[in-house]
């Protein structure tokens, strides 16, 4: 088991996530995940800009691996564009990148003039996204035509120096099902232990039985995705002081944001 720890792009400045960045590193946690969203959960201080504080934090450390948790690979980005920004960051911080994308959220996309697909077309998009670009980390020229996305012999002429790790967010069975046939990980929630073990497990299991199956090959422990909860952490030896820092939390319930849902 590894920790890792995911600072609050959402609550406080970039200055402020750096220096948590530099810390964790410091204090031995092995990976570091940013959010990336438009529109803060919150309406604190928020929100930094993952992929400037991904280069940002490289420079300022030198064994930690950093990422997103999550990248939504559509609607506001084209999956090219996700491609072609985490090859850069890869090829200059040699195995210390990886991403993690999921289906989004509607307070970061509606409000610069994407829809609002169903789930069932963002769960389509999501399969097609790590597809492109996939494609485009490990091949020259591509030329796709997809459902959602079109490639005209499209080419990164940086690619990645090693492979990138892609971590997938899952809440719900179907998500869990690509994570397990698509990802080398699978970042959820600490939802309660019935969910996971009753819900998601199985289809993030069949998922990775799906994907042995297609490559003709055997369940192998040293190669199977790994499993990333995010559990949130209020710390503080004064008990007014840790529920006080809890308070951030209590706004990602906010009713301007589950109006958008």
């Amino acid at each position: 088991m590894k920790f890792g720890y995911h600072p609050l792009t959402d609550f406080y400045s970039p200055k402020r996530m750096l220096e948590e960045t530099v810390a964790a590193e410091k204090y031995g946690f092995a990976d570091i995940f940013y959010a990336d969203h438009f529109h803060p959960w919150s309406t604190s201080e928020g929100t930094s800009f993952a992929w400037t504080l991904i280069a940002s934090a490289a420079e300022r450390t030198s064994k930690v691996r950093i990422g997103t948790a999550v990248t939504c690979p559509m609607l506001r980005y084209n999956p090219a564009i996700v491609a072609q920004a985490f090859a850069s960051l890869a090829s200059t911080y040699e195995g210390r990148i990886f991403l993690g994308v999921g289906t989004g959220e509607a307070l970061n996309e509606v409000p610069v003039g994407c829809g609002w697909p169903s789930g069932k077309a963002r769960l389509e998009m999501l399969e097609e996204s790590i597809k492109v670009i996939r494609m485009l980390w490990n091949q020259e020229y591509v030329s796709f035509e997809g459902k959602h996305y079109l490639l005209k012999n499209a080419n990164l002429f940086t690619k990645p120096l090693k492979p990138i790790p892609l971590y997938i967010s899952a809440l719900g069975p179907k998500a869990a099902n690509i994570a397990g046939r698509l990802g080398e990980g699978w970042i959820t929630l600490n939802l309660p232990e019935e969910r996971i073990r009753q819900t998601l497990l199985p289809g993030f299991e069949a998922g990775i039985r799906a994907r042995a199956a297609d490559e003709g090959m055997g369940l192998n422990h040293s190669s199977m995705p790994l499993k990333i909860a995010e559990i949130i952490v209020s710390y503080d030896k004064d008990s007014t002081r840790r529920l006080k820092r809890a308070d951030p939390s209590r706004e990602l319930f906010h009713p301007r944001y589950s109006a958008m849902k």
